[in-house]
């Protein structure tokens, strides 16, 4: 039978091991938006005003840095597909 420290030592592990998993997701959503962002050649600066955050804000969130709210993720969704690709918006 496990012991307390081993109890403790598995859900350490087992938050650690969560953790490194919400970091990746929020990495690879991240990268997805900049892509997404960039095929519409839509500025950093304008789709941060869109959704009403900052331009360095938003530029973390895109390099995984940061965390975003789940209403601001679809704002932002919203902001970069209401623009045809070839926007030359700034």
């Amino acid at each position: 039978m496990k012991n307390e420290l081993e109890k403790y030592i598995e859900t350490i592990e087992a938050v650690d091991r969560a953790k490194e998993a919400h970091a990746v997701a929020r990495l690879q959503l991240g990268k997805a938006v900049r892509l997404a962002r960039q095929a519409k050649k839509l500025s950093l600066k304008y789709v941060a005003a869109r959704i009403d955050v900052s331009a360095p804000y938003l530029y973390d969130f895109e390099l995984g840095r940061r965390g975003i709210r789940d209403d601001l993720v679809m704002s932002l969704v919203n902001a970069i597909q209401d623009y045809p690709y070839g926007s030359k918006t700034t």
